[in-house]
């Protein structure tokens, strides 16, 4: 084969990687490459502290266990890893959409996540005011519930047990 003809070989990405990317950047790895994104701006900074502050409580919160809702997910990790990483595929996770990350978010992140098993995500998206909720079936995803603007009580799968205040979210409650 010519040399012009050849793929370059792409480095698989490191821990090390991410430790050195610029403090103003994101850093993931994605399919063992490095992916560096913007840091989130004020309306995605925003949705993910109310989002994480209204789960915490009734999932994680003290006495969090087997009385709480959020007590199934002591099933498939019993105990917290001390490893800066995590590798068992979480049952949910939540990606808070950007203009510059809404397309890796759908089409690079979402096969990676379907392959590995996790049951649910949540696409959020601050500057729409909307959430989506997939579900994993036969391998694949199917938005299940959607959300939307100023909705006081979402209960949103898999964190159904509870009512979210969306208004929060969008930084108007």
């Amino acid at each position: 084969m010519p040399p012009s003809s050849r793929k370059p070989m792409r480095k698989t990405a490191s821990y090390a990687d991410v430790l050195a990317a610029p403090e103003h950047k994101i850093a993931e790895i994605v399919d063992g490459a490095l992916m560096l994104s913007p840091r989130p701006g004020g309306a995605q900074a925003e949705a993910v502290a109310a989002l994480v502050g209204q789960l915490v409580g009734p999932f994680w919160g003290p006495g969090g266990g087997p009385r709480k809702p959020g007590g199934w997910r002591l099933e498939r990790m019993p105990q917290r890893s001390e490893a800066p990483w995590i590798e068992l595929a979480p049952d949910w996770l939540c990606e808070v959409v950007s203009p510059s990350t809404a397309r890796h978010d759908r089409m690079r992140k979402l096969p990676i996540y379907a392959r590995q098993g996790v049951l649910h995500v949540w696409l959020v998206d601050p500057l729409l005011e909307t959430v989506e909720v997939l579900e994993l079936r036969d391998g694949a995803y199917s938005i299940v519930q959607t959300a939307e603007g100023r909705e006081k009580r979402a209960k949103l799968r898999p964190f159904d047990a509870v009512g979210l205040d969306l208004r929060r979210w969008w930084g108007l409650g």
